[in-house]
């Protein structure tokens, strides 16, 4: 939208604003004292600056004394036009059964018909389904609609991938490439090449660094031409500590400043892969272009084959392989990362499957939002659409269900 902090404060001008904030808080106190040296400066223009103003409590999240102190004084001063700075009374606590709105406490207890947000959103996410039936998108349509919803620029026609070349080692050469995606953002990448290359394909693997697989270096030891990295948020030095939040939500502070910029992190992961692509159909002219993904990088792995038809396969393991599933889960487990605004208006994860037929799709330990591997009749029951149009067939589509 074209709007920071600053300008929500400045929209009240002529009305007096104060801001309230803490040292401590998890907001950052250096980007809110900003904030108001922006807006204190817009009020000066219009000869009013006293009528926004800041208090920094020496304390954490939340509105506690200090704040509600000096918000009684802003009030008592602008909309009495006093200067009272009596103290906060003491407040009597009241038991909570005095409180309760409802006699339980609870409206989906106490309500009859009451619907909680789990419900409402299943209920969206299923009309949504049918009404990505009733549109049956041709595939050029859906490429366009996931482009927008992953707000997807085109990548640069010419990149300059600079290299660090290894001496070769056992018939394998290394080398380390990195590339300046877009300002700011350099993608670090791998490449392994056998010194004789008689294969007739060429590798891009996805690393997750929380998952464990011992598939990249199968891939090596075959002789196969592998280009590796781990997409963004998804490295070790992107993984972020900390408590229950991180474990149910990953790394939720780079998802939410990617939507701060209008940019989905899943968006911003499809680019990278979509620009190795490039790299790969220029340095092996004429190779077919495999992709073999793990854990949280299987979902842009197959956005990306969805957009991309120079990807021929699609390898995917541990990966969660549908975004309407969520709704029907008790809780989910990091997979936040992954989700673009809007995504289900335009496709769930087996009509992206369905898309990139009949281009080869397989699919292994694909797991639940909770992260517990899918069984054999769930996996067939997610697929059943794709498995049923003809233009699947067993080659085209392998679904491997955990143990």
């Amino acid at each position: 939208l074209g709007i920071d902090h600053a300008d929500y404060v400045e929209a009240c001008i002529p009305r007096p604003v104060l801001i309230c904030a803490a040292s401590d808080d998890f907001f950052d106190i250096d980007g809110t004292w900003k904030t108001f040296r922006e807006a204190k400066n817009f009020f000066q223009r219009y000869g009013i600056p006293e009528r926004v103003d800041i208090i920094e409590a020496p304390d954490t999240h939340g509105f506690s004394k200090p704040r509600r102190t000096r918000a009684y004084h802003w009030m008592e001063r602008w909309l009495k036009g006093g200067s009272d700075y009596t103290p906060e009374p003491e407040t009597e606590l009241q038991p909570p059964e005095n409180l309760l709105c409802t006699e339980s406490g609870q409206v989906a207890l106490s309500i009859e018909g009451a619907r909680s947000l789990c419900d409402i959103y299943r209920d969206e996410a299923l009309a949504l389904k049918r009404e990505r039936k009733e549109e049956n998108l041709d595939l050029a349509s859906l490429q366009e609609e996931l482009r927008k919803t992953l707000r997807l620029e085109k990548s640069p026609d010419s990149l300059e991938w600079k290299r660090k070349e290894a001496k070769p080692e056992a018939g394998m050469v290394t080398t380390h490439l990195t590339v300046e995606i877009e300002p700011g953002w350099e993608l670090e990448t791998r490449l392994d090449r056998p010194q004789s290359d008689p294969s007739d394909s060429v590798v891009l693997w996805l690393e997750d660094a929380l998952y464990e697989s011992e598939g990249l270096s199968n891939l090596i030891e075959k002789g196969f031409p592998v280009l590796s990295y781990a997409p963004r948020g998804l490295s070790n030095k992107d993984r972020l500590s900390g408590n229950s939040l991180y474990e149910h939500f990953g790394n939720f502070p780079l998802y939410f400043l990617a939507l701060h910029l209008d940019r989905p992190l899943a968006g911003q992961r499809v680019l990278d892969i979509l620009a190795c692509v490039d790299f790969l159909e220029r340095e092996f002219p004429g190779k077919k272009i495999e992709i073999f993904s793990e854990g949280r990088a299987v979902p842009p792995a197959l956005l990306s084959a969805a957009l991309d038809e120079r990807i021929t396969e699609v390898h995917g393991e541990g990966g969660l392989v549908s975004w309407e599933s969520i709704f029907d889960s008790s809780h989910s487990v990091d997979c936040l990362s992954n989700i673009a605004p809007g995504i289900l208006k335009v496709a769930d994860i087996p009509e992206l499957v369905e898309a990139i037929q009949p281009r080869k799709v397989f699919l292994k330990d694909a797991i639940s939002p909770t992260g517990e591997t899918l069984e054999n009749d769930e996996m067939l029951t997610l697929f059943q659409d794709v498995l049923g149009k003809g233009s699947s067939t067993p080659g085209n589509l392998s679904l491997d269900a955990g143990e």
